[in-house]
């Protein structure tokens, strides 16, 4: 059986990745998220997804995260990719496979056809590394740093400490409800009922509403926002290293940003330069 509390919780493993700053992680997962809208060339795409798995293979994450993983990595890309290759709309569009021709008995007048398009499966993939490279990224910070670390990153960060806080406490209370969860489906399924009737939804809810009520209270005594300045236990120094990578990192997607910029500005007929002529040939090519 699924452990849910093993899958939603963070490690503590003494690894490079788990001792990276917080504040390292969170940028790096931001700038990424940016980056991948920018990017088309589903190799670099890809590779990107291959250096968040290399991530979770070096933290040493526990074998249920890794096929969770996996299962959930390879069923988006195959949905994303098997629909888009089905419904593409955009022209042109080159025919790889018919499903469905239009001569078949009632579904061929009906669907006037189904196809595999080529440039379909090519914008499918492209969608769905997005996704994948986003999931794996998000899951291996989520994994390898402590929710009191993640908290003071995020203030450190600037961040509101109300939102901080409340950010980090729906991800600590995941593995809660999804265990809650679990029960409540066991106990219906012992007592003969389905596991997919709606009234599984009224105790769960019940118990996300009390379990708010008391986490509200609990704050409020211990004077949640007495005082503006608040001191932590624990502090944050970014190291050498960590500031040379994230420099490095940032420039690098500034680059690529701003080469995509100039290439849709030209493409676009918003804007060209001349000189410019290799730097959109680099871009329609390899990004």
């Amino acid at each position: 059986m699924l452990n849910w509390q093993e899958l939603t919780q963070s490690e503590t493993a003494g690894t490079g990745i788990h001792r990276l700053d917080p504040r390292v992680k969170i940028t790096m997962l931001i700038i990424t998220g940016g980056l991948i809208v920018f990017l088309d060339n589903p190799v670099l795409l890809a590779i990107l997804l291959a250096v968040g798995a290399a991530g979770m293979l070096i933290a040493r994450l526990t074998l249920i995260k890794l096929k969770v993983v996996c299962v959930v990595v390879l069923l988006g890309l195959w949905g994303t990719v098997f629909s888009q290759a089905l419904f593409y709309e955009q022209v042109p569009r080159t025919v790889m496979g018919t499903l469905i021709s239009p001569g078949t008995p009632v579904l061929g007048p009906l669907t006037k056809g189904v196809y595999i398009y080529r440039e379909g499966m090519l914008h499918g993939l492209r969608q769905g590394l997005r996704m994948a490279t986003m999931t794996t990224l998000g899951l291996l910070v989520c994994w390898t740093t402590d929710s009191r670390l993640l908290l003071l990153g995020l203030v450190r960060m600037r961040l509101p400490y109300s939102l901080a806080f409340m950010t980090v406490t729906a991800v600590r209370f995941i593995p809660v409800l999804l265990r809650e969860t679990m029960q409540v489906v066991t106990s219906a399924k012992m007592r003969g009922g389905s596991r997919l009737s709606m009234q599984l939804l009224s105790p769960i809810l019940a118990n996300c509403l009390r379990r708010a009520g008391t986490l509200a209270v609990a704050v409020e005594s211990r004077a949640f926002r007495a005082q503006d300045r608040r001191t932590y236990l624990e502090e944050l120094d970014l190291s050498l290293r960590e500031k040379l990578f994230l420099t490095g990192y940032l420039l690098a997607v500034a680059a690529v940003v701003t080469c995509k910029t100039s290439y849709f500005c030209y493409q676009y007929g918003l804007y060209y330069v001349s000189a410019l002529r290799p730097v959109y040939e680099f871009t329609r090519v390899y990004l």
